[in-house]
């Protein structure tokens, strides 16, 4: 009985991302459709996380995970995900569209990813974006 009281009220933190991406590449008939999801997270001892989520939308894809000593490193690897991900159109035959982007009160957009990926990544979609909020 004491141990279901102690889960009961028992609080639990998610951790809380400083960035997270959501990027999607579609084709109008749809036979090209992948999400990309970046995740950076401070993790143990003062170390940085880096999450890359990817496969086909709607189904559990691949996950990976990268560890570095500093915020420089993890911006540095952040910057050179997008940077391939940029050359989606010549791979894959359509472009990735920023479809969610999320960073913590006290980091901004611009620390982790360059103006041009910015702009790249928010040109109108050639796919009809969802009316509801993504997760």
């Amino acid at each position: 009985m004491v141990g279901v009281q102690y889960h009961q009220f028992r609080e639990r933190k998610k951790p809380m991302s400083l960035l997270h991406l959501k990027l999607r590449a579609m084709t109008s008939d749809k036979i090209t459709n992948r999400d990309y999801e970046i995740f950076v997270l401070k993790v143990l001892f003062g170390f940085y996380g880096v999450t890359l989520a990817f496969g086909r939308h709607g189904v559990r894809g691949t996950y990976k995970n990268h560890i570095f000593e500093t915020k420089e490193e993890a911006k540095a690897f952040v910057c050179k995900t997008l940077r391939k991900r940029l050359t989606a159109p010549k791979r894959i035959g359509c472009p990735y569209v920023l479809v969610k982007a999320k960073v913590s009160d006290a980091e901004a957009l611009d620390a982790w990813v360059t103006p041009e990926q910015v702009q790249r990544l928010t040109t109108k979609p050639s796919f009809p974006l969802p009316s509801h909020p993504i997760l």
